[in-house]
């Protein structure tokens, strides 16, 4: 396992995301491994000295969806477009709370999603919901677990519609 400071996983994560996104056969079961993966490899540097400040969140549900095409990072847009209809979705979140050292520091003030966000049809059935992986010791009973539920089951191997990568603000 190797440590990287958060720049770097930062433009790790818009590699990979650039990746999926170019990738034709991209589903559920591929961002997920991919994600999982990444997780269990490259650790956030200095992340032992707060705990929780590297962990990845699993979602699904329905949501719009950001009218963008390419890897973003929230921080620089101005303005943001969404669609009006929501569609169900699958997400793969790395949750980041980047310190330099023990000092209390605010969570929502310095923490940071790297999100991948595959999103399908139209909202069929109302879902909302999400898992947490707090250590690439638990990823495969997470995953598991997250895989079993039936609304990420019956999307989890089909193609998406719509693909969002972003770096955003976590609060």
């Amino acid at each position: 396992m190797r440590t990287v400071k958060l720049n770097n996983l930062i433009e790790e994560f818009f590699s990979l995301g650039r990746e999926l996104q170019d990738n034709p056969s991209l589903n559920g079961e591929l961002a997920l491994h991919k994600i999982t993966s990444w997780y269990k490899e490259v650790r956030l540097y200095n992340s032992f000295l707060v705990e929780c400040s590297d962990m990845v969140l699993l979602e699904w549900g329905n949501s719009q969806y950001l009218d963008i095409n390419e890897p973003t990072d929230l921080h620089l847009v101005s303005k943001l477009n969404y669609t009006k209809s929501k569609f169900e979705y699958l997400g793969f979140v790395r949750q980041l709370f980047s310190v330099q050292n023990e000092e209390q520091i605010d969570f929502e003030d310095v923490a940071i999603h790297l999100s991948i966000r595959l999103h399908y049809g139209p909202m069929v059935e109302k879902e909302l919901s999400h898992l947490w992986i707090d250590t690439p010791d638990n990823v495969d009973e997470k995953v598991k677990d997250f895989k079993v539920n039936p609304f990420v089951n019956k999307l989890i191997n089909a193609q998406p519609s719509k693909v969002n990568i972003v770096v955003e603000p976590c609060g």
